[in-house]
C-alpha cells in the first residue's frame, strides 16, 4: 500500500523549471526581506516607531503582503480545475477526453503535452 502511494506521488511531482525556482525564491525570501527592510529601516527615517503615521503606512503594506501569501495558498490548495474532479455525464460537442489527465478538454485547449490532437 505504501509503495503504491509513493509511486502515485512521483507521478504528481514534476521537475521544477527555472521560472518555478525563481518564483519560489521571490516568494519565500525576497518578499519577507523587503518587507522587513521597508518597515524597520526605511520607515524609521520618516516616521517614529509605532506612531500613527507609521501605522498608516505599515498596515496597508502588511495587508498587501498577506494578500500575496493567501493567494498563493489558495492557488495551491484549490488547483487548476476547482475543488471537484468529477467529469460531467454528458460530453459537450467538440470536447476531447485526455487519458493522461482524466479530464474533458474543451476545444482549442492544449492543456496537456501528452494529449493527442486529431
Amino acid at each position: 500500500m505504501f509503495a503504491e502511494s509513493r509511486s502515485d506521488s512521483k507521478k504528481v511531482v514534476r521537475k521544477l523549471q527555472p521560472q518555478d525556482v525563481t518564483a519560489i525564491v521571490i516568494i519565500a525570501a525576497l518578499l519577507p526581506i523587503g518587507y522587513l527592510f521597508e518597515v524597520s529601516y526605511v520607515f524609521s527615517f520618516f516616521h517614529e516607531w509605532l506612531s500613527d503615521e507609521w501605522l498608516l503606512r505599515v498596515i496597508p503594506l502588511t495587508y498587501c503582503g498577506l494578500n500575496v501569501y493567501l493567494n498563493l495558498w489558495k492557488i495551491i490548495s484549490v488547483g487548476p480545475n476547482g475543488k471537484t474532479s468529477e467529469l460531467p455525464s454528458v460530453m459537450k460537442p467538440g470536447f476531447k477526453y485526455c487519458h493522461s489527465c482524466n479530464v474533458n478538454s474543451p476545444p482549442r485547449a492544449f492543456h496537456c503535452p501528452g494529449m493527442v490532437y486529431f
